[in-house]
This record gives C-alpha cells, sequence and structure tokens, in this order.
C-alpha cells in the first residue's frame, strides 16, 4: 500500500495506472493504498474492494479533500472481459481524460481503447519466491489471507512518458514493495 500511497501522491487528473500481474500479486493492495491516501482517507477506514465482478468502482471526491479536489478514482478489472469490451461498459473517453484510472490486467484493453489514454505507468507486481509458493498451496494462501499478513512483493514501474518519468525520479521510497 506505500507504493500505491507514493504514487497518489504524484498522480494527476488524465493518469492512467495499468496494473500488471498474477493473482494474488498485489494490484487491488495497490490500489487500496493509492484511493486511501488520493482521497485523504488517514485512518484507513475507506472500504476499498476489489472490483472483480463491478469491473468499474468509482471514488468520488465527495468531500473536497483528494489530492486533486473533484477529481474521481476509477478502480477498473478487467480480467472477466474479453478484449475490448470495456467501452461498451464505461465512458473510457472522458475517464481518461478527467479521471485518474486504475486498471488491473489491462491487456484486456483493445488496441482502440489503449490508444484513448495518456502517457500511462506501467506497475508490474510479483509476490517473491517464497511468498508465491505459499499462495500456490491453498492451505498457505488461506492462512496467510486469514491473517492479513503482507506478503513481500517486487514492483517495476515503466513510465510511458517524460511526465511519469519526472514524478518517479522524485519518490524516495523505503519499502519492501519497491525493486
Amino acid at each position: 500500500m506505500a507504493l500505491g500511497a507514493a504514487l497518489a501522491e504524484r498522480a494527476r487528473a488524465g493518469d492512467t495506472l495499468l496494473l500488471h500481474g498474477g493473482y494474488g500479486a498485489g494490484k487491488t493492495c495497490l490500489a487500496r493504498g493509492f484511493i486511501r491516501r488520493w482521497l485523504g482517507d488517514e485512518d484507513a477506514s475507506l472500504h476499498v474492494a476489489s472490483p472483480s465482478y463491478l469491473i468499474d468502482n468509482t471514488y468520488p471526491d465527495e468531500e473536497g479533500g483528494a489530492l486533486q479536489p473533484g477529481v474521481t478514482v476509477h478502480h477498473m478489472d478487467l480480467w472477466r472481459l474479453p478484449e475490448g469490451k470495456v467501452g461498451q461498459l464505461v465512458d473510457l473517453p472522458a475517464v481518461f481524460r478527467d479521471c485518474v484510472s486504475l486498471v488491473e490486467w489491462p491487456e484486456r484493453l483493445s488496441p482502440t481503447e489503449a490508444q484513448l489514454m495518456a502517457a500511462p505507468l506501467e506497475v508490474h507486481l510479483r509476490l517473491d519466491e517464497e511468498a508465491a509458493a505459499r499462495m500456490a498451496d491453498p492451505e498457505g494462501a488461506a492462512a496467510a489471507l486469514e491473517d492479513g499478513e503482507d506478503l513481500p512483493r517486487w514492483a517495476r514501474l515503466v513510465a510511458r512518458g517524460e511526465a511519469w518519468q519526472e514524478r518517479l525520479s522524485a519518490i524516495k521510497l523505503e519499502s519492501d514493495f519497491a525493486e
């Protein structure tokens, strides 16, 4: 969640973060940290769930306390959609232009949909090898999830444009989350 919060500090309306990684890699965890920091949820009381079934969870700035007041965050999970379908469900031109978008499973975007976003930030996440082995075992995964264990993860950030390159150079993060 620390990486998500750090990225929120530097995000702007019109930014898209493409969250890559397998199951349990930390995509929703990163989004949770981002959204809570964006909306100023200091006590972590805001429930940020995976949008797996709803496809697009929106987090409007209803109280005017967002890092960029009035800007809504869209958290999308495209796993259940065939390629190119999200544009039929979400007004992508408006979302990619006016909001901040966190997109899990972005490979489900069609080339036409992907062209709608300005230079995105790609965030590639993975569990470290020991944590991945534990999650592959159903009993180990259940125990880790039940305990709320924060498993070690690796992140690789790829800026697709100068704006994110400049912003990323300012991030100084002391966390097990950053590679």
